[in-house]
């Protein structure tokens, strides 16, 4: 089992020397997020955020969309795409197991679930976050060039891959959230969200 671990670390450290070392061309968005939807299906858009110059040193996203959308039944979520378009300039995507943390949110629960979009299964990790007494459900996933995928490991694997064969290590991250009272109380509803939205992120990121 030791050998099983010192074999992943070893990858992934070549991996990383691999990504900062190797010179990948950009790979822009099929479409700009600026012209991302107001209205998808029963949902409108009801705010958006614009980061910080400090948040945007952190993040490095090549392009990003950070919005609110409330449903006709009066169901709010929040939805963030970053996009990392893996050219020189591109930072690393940030994964929410460092970063949900370092902000003040303590992990409650998480698990892999598998949400059907026009008739394909879609992986996803469904995490509870809280922080002091708001607790938030968190639905996310990673787009690597043009793959979606579930874990550090194969957002990483995906960048090698893609590198090596395609010349380009673009990555997305996707995270849908709400306020809920327990884990699964909002299911059904940030279910409905994804199946509805997915097609249309996926329309806007290269594939």
């Amino acid at each position: 089992m030791m050998y099983r671990y010192l074999f992943v670390y070893a990858l992934l450290i070549a991996a990383g020397l691999y990504t900062h070392l190797h010179s990948d061309v950009a790979t822009p968005l099929s479409r700009s997020l600026d012209e991302f939807p107001m209205s998808v299906d029963e949902w409108r858009a009801v705010k958006e955020w614009h980061f910080s110059e400090p948040v945007m040193r952190v993040l490095r996203p090549s392009d990003y969309l950070a919005r609110k959308y409330r449903s006709q039944e009066g169901d709010t979520v929040e939805l963030y795409i970053g996009y990392h378009n893996g050219g020189p300039d591109a930072g690393p995507v940030h994964s929410p197991k460092h970063c949900m943390p370092g902000s003040g949110w303590l992990l409650e629960s998480q698990q892999q679930r598998t949400i059907t979009v026009d008739g394909d299964p879609l992986k996803v990790v469904w995490a509870v976050y809280r922080k002091g007494e708001r607790r938030d459900v968190f639905v996310y996933w990673f787009q690597v060039c043009g793959n979606p995928v579930v874990s550090e490991y194969a957002l990483k694997l995906g960048e090698v891959l893609g590198s090596l064969t395609k010349k380009r290590r673009d990555s997305a991250f996707i995270r849908i959230s709400t306020s809920g009272a327990g884990e699964g109380a909002p299911t059904e509803m940030l279910s409905a969200f994804v199946t509805d939205f997915y097609p249309v992120i996926r329309a806007y990121l290269p594939g």
